[in-house]
Parts: structure tokens; C-alpha cells; sequence
């Protein structure tokens, strides 16, 4: 194997797991500010 491959291969993984951990935040977010929302009309 040449060694440019292995680090396509590792530029691909890394672009992955960006994708994935930004798409979890965007989830994550949406969920507590969904759940603060929530909240606060309950208070009200």
C-alpha cells in the first residue's frame, strides 16, 4: 500500500467523524433548547 492512500483514507475517517459530532451537537441542541422551551410554557 502506498502511502498516500492511508492518508486519503484518514482525510475521509476525519471528514466523517466532522460530519457526525456536528451533526450530534445540532441534535443535542435542538433537544435542550426544545426541553428549555417546554419548560418555560409550563411556567407560564
Amino acid at each position: 500500500m502506498r502511502p498516500t492512500r492511508i492518508v486519503d483514507q484518514r482525510i475521509e475517517v476525519h471528514k466523517t467523524l466532522n460530519y457526525l459530532t456536528t451533526a450530534y451537537c445540532l441534535y443535542f441542541s435542538m433537544i435542550v433548547m426544545l426541553s428549555v422551551y417546554d419548560h418555560n410554557l409550563g411556567l407560564l
